[in-house]
């Protein structure tokens, strides 16, 4: 048992068993967006564009308010919230819970602010990390065919000697 929580335990998890930085953010962003859309689809279940059957008397409603009432197009509006952090906080007056749901508006908006730039520092460190890697062989490889191109122009009796005398280098 994780003494932090369920949710660290769960994230620690995710990014343990992943192969890809990305993939990791990519599962944890959808998990806060279904998660995130269904605790909306149930708080706007009771906006009055959920209410009426006929959308014409949504008129007055913006179109977020009205994407919410239906859980498919929750998810939707909840991804492009959190991508671009663009609400329209009227909306939120005609929920069941308006606390409620400025609070949770609010925790999904930083959640995924934080998850997004914690992803793109790892993803970057990862990409610095290999570019040092890389720096680091390609150093020594190049290295190696000087040694090789030097070799070639010695003569073979000064070949011989340095091959003698570095015998048990490495």
């Amino acid at each position: 048992v994780c003494p932090e929580g369920p949710f660290i335990a769960l994230t620690t998890l995710i990014l343990t068993f992943t192969k890809h930085p990305s993939a990791g953010f990519v599962i944890i962003v959808t998990t806060f967006v279904i998660f995130f859309a269904f605790a909306f689809f149930l708080l706007y279940s009771t906006h009055p564009c959920a209410l009426e059957y006929n959308t014409t008397d949504c008129e007055g409603y913006d179109e977020q308010a009205r994407s919410l009432t239906w859980y498919p197009s929750a998810v939707l509006a909840m991804f492009y919230i959190g991508l671009s952090g663009e609400f329209s906080v009227e909306s939120v007056y005609d929920t069941a819970s308006p606390l409620f749901a400025t609070i949770l508006l609010v925790f999904f908006v930083v959640s995924v602010t934080i998850v997004a730039l914690n992803a793109l520092i790892a993803i970057l460190g990862d990409s610095f990390e290999q570019a040092q890697e890389m720096k680091t062989a390609s150093r020594t490889r190049q290295r190696a065919e000087l040694i090789v191109e030097y070799m070639d122009v010695m003569k073979d009796s000064e070949r011989e000697k340095v091959e003698e005398e570095t015998l048990w280098v490495h």
